[in-house]
This record gives C-alpha cells, structure tokens and sequence, in this order.
C-alpha cells in the first residue's frame, strides 16, 4: 500500500520460500483456507480471478490449478519473485504493485476477486482502498471473496491481551465481521454469505461447532471472517 503497513521490506525470498514451503506441506490451517475459498468462490475453468496480496503465491497457484487465468499482486518484489517460481507454467500472471490501486488492469475485468489474510495487515483507510479496487476490477455481478481473522474468535482475543499467544508480526488490525460487511457495504457490495468455520484443530473444531449453537455469545467461536460479496449489477 502506499502508506507502510509493515516492514515488507525486511522479507527477502528465503522466507517466502519458507512460509511457502510450510503451506505447500499441507499444514492444516493452508487445507482449511483453501477448503473455505473453494466452498465459497467455487472457481471455474476459464475464470479470471484476481489474487489481491499474493504473497509467495500459494493461493494463485491453487486458484491456476482449478483451471483459472489469475493474476496476482502484491508490495513485496521479492514475494512477486518467489511466486513466479513457484507458478511457473500456470496460467498466472504477478505483478508488485499496491493491490489498492493495479493501475495496469483493466475495470471490470475479473470474474472473481481472493483477498486472502490480507486486510488485517492494513489501515481502515487502506482497507477500504482495497475493496473499491476489487469493485472496480470485477465484472458486474462478479464475486469477491475475504478471508481474514476474527477478533472476537478466543485465540485472537489472547493475542490482543499477549495471553500465551502473540499477535502475528505485521497484523496491523484485526476486525470483526460486523466490521468487513460493513466496509463492504460502504464499497458497493452486497453480501451473498457470511459463513462460521470454526478453527481447524479436530478437537477444538468440534468444541467451537457446539458452542457456535449456544445463545452464549457464539462469535467466540467463529474462528475467520469469512464471506462472499457480490458487485451489484448496474
């Protein structure tokens, strides 16, 4: 974004490669991102699709072997260069760039947008850049897809107290449902669905499936903003 968010710059390709690396190995928490974005964006062949803060790359490639042409952006160079390696011979395209303002795509381009644990490394301000840019890049009716955090889920209201666990290095803000639809709305979206995955663990996951159902404040377990928007047709 043009505002620093957090210190990007400090990531070389190594630890892209890293982080790419662990993700690819099937950690449990890349299976359940990548279960959401299916059930929710259900990707077809032949569909542009916009990764909007690729990173090193893991979504896209998931997205290009679904059989969509995607292109992804993002800050980092050297996060644009690991994906590239990693995404050689898809059908995708990276480009670093502020996802809020990819001057070189066209309006109403895309079929369907993936804003994947990106909003919670940014500013209000910028946040809502990034949505009007995803409305601006979708075709009319096209779908646009967040996946990020929920403050009120338990373990991110650990994080905020530094109770045994700590928030990520470059979470700027991490918001609450109510918060994103609102955005979203404020961007010209309209809300398709609004899903409550619980966390991955097996256990915990069963644990946090009763306690959604029970009237004792249920967005404790919610464990991410999940939810699908549309861009309405004119």
């Amino acid at each position: 974004m043009k505002e620093k968010q957090f210190p990007y710059e400090s990531y070389d390709e190594a630890y892209y490669e890293h982080i790419a690396s662990q993700e690819e190995h099937n950690w449990l928490s890349h299976r359940w991102r990548m279960r959401w974005l299916d059930e929710m964006l259900a990707v077809q062949p032949a569909e542009r699709v916009l990764d909007m803060g690729s990173g090193a790359g893991v979504v896209s490639k998931h997205l290009a072997e679904c059989g969509a042409s995607v292109e992804g952006v993002d800050l980092a160079q050297a996060a644009v260069a690991v994906a590239r390696r990693r995404c050689r011979g898809l059908t995708v395209r990276f480009t670093a760039c502020d996802a809020a303002h990819c001057e070189h795509l066209e309006s109403n381009g895309f079929d369907k947008v993936a804003c994947c644990d990106l909003i919670e490394h940014v500013h209000d301000e910028t946040m809502l850049g990034l949505l009007r840019e995803a409305w601006r890049l979708l075709k009319p009716g096209g779908l646009l897809f967040v996946y990020s955090p929920n403050r009120k889920h338990w373990i991110e209201r650990m994080k905020h107290r530094n109770f045994i666990l700590k928030n990520p290095v470059g979470h700027i803000r991490v918001r609450t449902v109510e918060e994103v639809v609102d955005a979203l709305k404020t961007c010209g979206f309209q809300i398709v669905r609004v899903a409550r995955p619980t966390s991955m663990l097996p256990v915990v996951r069963y644990l946090e499936w009763l306690w959604i159902r029970l009237p004792i404040y249920p967005p404790l377990a919610v464990y991410r903003v999940c939810l699908l928007a549309r861009k309405a047709c004119p």
